[in-house]
């Protein structure tokens, strides 16, 4: 958690000072480009395991994978505005309020659950 913090608030301090050098795309582009570099240790061996194992060649298993690649890329899709707007507020507004933003997030994701699943659950 503290090796987290410290990567963004240096994430944080380097669009800060950049900032007015380079667009917030650019700089999220940077920051995927690194993290993809520091997480394919990670990833490509579950990527390898999910398109080699032949349990995961089954209809079902397809079907299910293609429906989890829709949300995927939703999910990314929506991340990759979010990363571009925390950028583009980190060089116009205080960082004080930025951070404070950034801790109100739970309360929403909270919020848009509920809001949700409540409806899913009712039934």
């Amino acid at each position: 958690m503290i090796l987290t913090t410290i990567c963004f608030s240096l994430t944080l301090t380097v669009v800060r000072y950049i900032g007015t050098d380079m667009p917030a795309t650019q700089a999220a582009f940077i920051r995927y480009f690194f993290s993809a570099i520091m997480l394919a240790p990670f990833w490509l061996p579950v990527m390898r395991r999910l398109l080699m194992d032949k349990k995961n060649k089954t209809s079902e298993a397809v079907k299910t994978k293609s429906k989890s690649l829709k949300f995927f890329i939703l999910r990314g899709a929506i991340h990759s505005i979010a990363v571009i707007l925390w950028f583009y507020a980190t060089n116009h507004i205080l960082i004080a309020e930025v951070t404070t933003y950034g801790y109100s997030i739970p309360l929403y994701v909270t919020i848009g659950a509920a809001l949700f699943f409540g409806k899913h659950l009712k039934h």
